[in-house]
């Protein structure tokens, strides 16, 4: 019997044939198109250490829409904070603490997906025919608590989740019910809007193909237990890492 010819191919090189093949065609501002380039973000986390998730913020008012598109960097930047819908909130932050003339050098122009794809650059900007203010943030795996929490701290108006997290998520299927009642309570206040991604391609704003979507499964689960691991094994930023960094800076002081 004849081997399956992609069976061998990298998750990298199968995700270029994905975008060959339908990024140029993919509707604007729909979920696939979201999620099509969360999953380059994933395979750039994946490829620096660190767990293939990605999300990216999409704030929308006054006809354009601001897009800052953050990856999982906690094991490369030795952050625990580092998750990706953190990344994806913060970036937008530290934009509008900015001077004026430092915010147009930190944005960049979004006129077609190409431009995301082929770019080291986090914000992105494009004209939106929607004159209605509006946060939607796309993560390509449930948030934790702590992200939740940044979500609703935030005022995100909706959030779509391309992966459920039965371990470690807390937004989908009731467990956003069991964090402290703050949370629930001040998300509902909020109307804060969540669901899961889409198999029906008529439903254009949470729909993603099957493939995408596969794909993504792949880059969040590709080193997912070694990670895990290591945070058993005493963390992220323990104090033997802290010591063993620090120890001859401090030293020299003596």
């Amino acid at each position: 019997m004849g081997q399956d010819p992609g069976r061998h191919r990298s998750l990298r090189e199968r995700a270029q044939d994905y975008w060959d093949a339908r990024l140029s065609s993919v509707p604007p501002f729909s979920a696939e198109e979201y999620f099509a380039l969360l999953l380059d973000r994933a395979l750039r986390a994946l490829e620096a250490g660190d767990g293939g998730i990605s999300a990216v913020l999409s704030a929308r008012c006054h006809g354009f829409e601001i897009a800052s598109f953050g990856r999982n960097t906690i094991r490369s930047q030795r952050n625990p904070l580092g998750h990706a819908e953190t990344n994806a909130i913060r970036q937008l932050s530290e934009l509008i603490s900015l001077s004026p003339h430092a915010r147009e050098q930190s944005i960049s122009t979004w006129t077609s997906p190409l431009d995301v794809l082929r770019s080291d650059a986090n914000i992105f900007t494009r004209k939106i025919d929607d004159p209605r203010c509006q946060s939607i943030l796309y993560t390509t795996l449930e948030p934790c608590p702590m992200c939740t929490v940044a979500t609703i701290t935030t005022g995100v108006s909706s959030v779509l989740v391309a992966a459920s997290e039965e371990w470690g998520g807390a937004l989908l299927s009731g467990r956003l019910g069991s964090l402290p009642t703050a949370w629930p309570e001040l998300a509902e206040s909020q109307g804060l809007r969540v669901c899961l991604a889409s198999s029906d391609p008529s439903d254009t704003a949470s729909f993603i193909p099957p493939e995408l979507t596969s794909m993504l499964s792949e880059a969040l689960l590709a080193n997912r237990k070694r990670l895990d691991d290591q945070v058993r094994q005493g963390g992220i930023l323990s104090a033997l890492t802290i010591g063993e960094a620090l120890a001859e800076l401090v030293h020299r002081r003596d």
